[in-house]
């Protein structure tokens, strides 16, 4: 009876392990809209599209995203940064810019906070702000930098 009892203990005890393994691994994503407010300039590395552009400032980890399509849909920067020799993704998530198309478009930025000498991989999608649907079939491929990138220049 002592042994049957122990196992399920030991049992128990081994899946509450796994459980807390595969909670701790899971990675939360994202979702922020774009604000007027950008930054003060500095080195961008973009993406264009016939939708729209993202771009990455690694000076103070700017997102800058441009809606250039007139299709009921928002433009949206999807990001994620992987690290590690497996290139496993860290974090990830998407800036939104909900102001439209307006007169060419209208750029929307947002300040996040990566950490440093990581790699950052970004997109441009277009999709529902209000459902947070991202439509996969609208996306560029993506683009790759560093996080503490400086530019060829400097």
């Amino acid at each position: 009876m002592h042994k049957s009892r122990a196992a399920v203990v030991l049992g128990g005890v081994a899946a509450s392990t796994l459980l807390t393994i595969s909670t701790a691994s899971a990675v939360t994503f994202e979702h922020d809209r774009g604000t007027k407010s950008q930054p003060s300039g500095g080195y961008v590395r973009c993406i264009a599209t016939s939708r729209g552009q993202g771009c990455f400032q690694p000076g103070g980890d700017w997102i800058y995203v441009l809606d250039t399509k007139k299709d009921g849909l928002s433009a949206v920067v999807v990001w994620r940064i992987v690290e590690g020799p497996s290139q496993h993704t860290k974090r990830e998530g998407a800036v939104w810019n909900t102001a439209g198309s307006k007169n060419g478009g209208t750029w929307r930025y947002k300040n996040k906070n990566f950490p440093e000498g990581r790699n950052i991989d970004f997109q441009v999608c277009a999709g529902n702000w209000r459902s947070k649907n991202i439509q996969s079939s609208t996306c560029s491929a993506y683009k790759r930098m560093r996080t503490d990138e400086v530019s060829p220049g400097a």
